[in-house]
């Protein structure tokens, strides 16, 4: 986030995320775990699933779409002088 948001909208841009983030922490332990009692033999292989899917695609959308600054050349400091 440090990239993407100035230093004096910081505060408030992690507080909007935090905000939209919290209700999923409690959502998604109630929704698994109706899956998981209600899904019968196959229920938590449902849950599993859809975790690795729904990680697949945000790994797929963090790859296309997030494109952070570039600084120019590396600014590496060689660690010996040969």
């Amino acid at each position: 986030m440090a990239e993407l948001v100035p230093n004096k909208h910081r505060g408030t841009v992690q507080a909007c995320l935090d905000l939209a983030i919290l209700p999923w922490t409690l959502l998604g332990a109630l929704i698994g775990g109706g899956i998981v009692t209600g899904g019968g033999t196959v229920g938590w292989r449902i849950v599993f699933i859809m975790g690795v899917a729904l990680n697949l695609l945000a790994l797929g959308m963090a790859y296309f779409w997030y494109h952070p600054v570039s600084y120019g050349p590396s600014m590496e400091i060689p660690l010996s002088n040969a």
